[in-house]
């Protein structure tokens, strides 16, 4: 371990390590919109620059390893004014629907300008012309509220290898989408989700079809059913602030049917119905030939890579439907 001082007090840090890393180690908050953890850093947007002792310039946390003895400032004046002219920038080619975002109260770009004071649009222009793409079924792309941060693109192309989306175009005219501009819907995107579990903005956000629920839950003619997968049951607990990974199936239950809905499943027996079509499918391909080793078919997004990416191994694909597939035929 090598020493260094942070805003007066002396913290331990690793060798080689990032400034950012040994920061957030040793709890001090800095903010970013690019940086993702686990990942190589970018430095693309530049809200996470410190300043240093020895340095003329404000340098990047994220991609400047650290070194002994050295000295350094996380929010001293001129640190917090390049944060706040950084992101004044960034709201000048946004949208101003900010109350009517899915992400409204989400945003860390949103945040960002409520924690640095920025009150009003201080650098004003023309906005650049760009409109959603809804044409995916699960996923739903706003250029105009993307901010080039570069998440979604390296998550896409390194992490899931998919690479559906990447930049295009240079300087001003910059944005993130799919080859050839078209929709999400004939890109190779599988529907996964990653990119908006990382979007800093509402540029990314997963298809609601809340409206269509409620709805279906005011008709009084309308029997209305909603199956659940078993993960759930211990995933939502911590969402209401109750101990993590605490089984909450009969609360939520309780709570689906006094929303409204007349049916409440638990998509494990379906589960069971899947290893079993499987099992017997396997036997059937060993016993009489088939294509080998035979792999699941239980997620769409997965056939969808396979498809697109290996298509020498469809044939290995199961035949069988998927849990939900299976109880929305029983």
């Amino acid at each position: 371990m090598i020493t260094i001082q942070v805003n007066g007090e002396t913290v331990q840090a690793k060798p080689g390590e990032m400034i950012l890393s040994a920061l957030k180690r040793n709890g001090i908050s800095v903010p970013t919109l690019c940086h993702i953890e686990g990942m190589a850093p970018t430095g693309a947007c530049r809200l996470c620059v410190v300043e240093v002792q020895g340095q003329r310039g404000l340098i990047p946390s994220c991609a400047y390893p650290v070194a002994e003895g050295m000295v350094i400032r996380t929010h001293s004046p001129r640190v917090m004014r390049a944060r706040k002219t950084i992101i004044e920038l960034l709201l000048a080619d946004h949208p101003d629907d900010c109350l009517y975002c899915r992400r409204n109260g989400n945003c860390q770009l949103q945040t960002l300008a409520e924690t640095y004071g920025v009150r009003e649009r201080r650098f004003a222009g023309a906005h650049s012309v760009r409109f959603p793409d809804t044409s995916g079924p699960s996923i739903t792309r706003d250029p105009a509220k993307c901010i080039l941060c570069g998440r979604c693109v390296r998550i896409c192309e390194e992490i899931q290898t998919v690479a559906a989306i990447d930049f295009s175009g240079r300087g001003c005219r910059t944005t993130v989408t799919t080859a050839f501009n078209e929709g999400l819907n004939v890109s190779s995107c599988v529907n996964c989700g990653q990119c908006t579990l990382v979007c800093p903005t509402g540029a990314l956000v997963e298809k609601s079809h809340l409206k269509e629920v409620v709805d279906a839950l005011n008709d009084p003619d309308r029997f209305v059913v909603v199956q659940h997968a078993p993960a759930v049951s211990v995933t939502l607990a911590e969402e209401f602030g109750l101990p993590a990974g605490r089984d909450v199936c009969g609360a939520m239950t309780a709570a689906l049917r006094m929303l409204g809905f007349d049916r409440v499943f638990d998509t494990a027996f379906a589960a069971d119905l899947t290893i079993m079509e499987e099992a017997s499918e396997l036997v059937q391909r060993l016993t009489q030939g088939g294509a080998l080793p035979m792999m699941t078919s239980c997620s769409p997004g997965w056939i969808k890579f396979v498809e697109t990416f290996y298509p020498q191994y469809v044939a290995n694909l199961s035949t069988c439907k998927s849990p939900q597939q299976m109880m929305g035929a029983i």
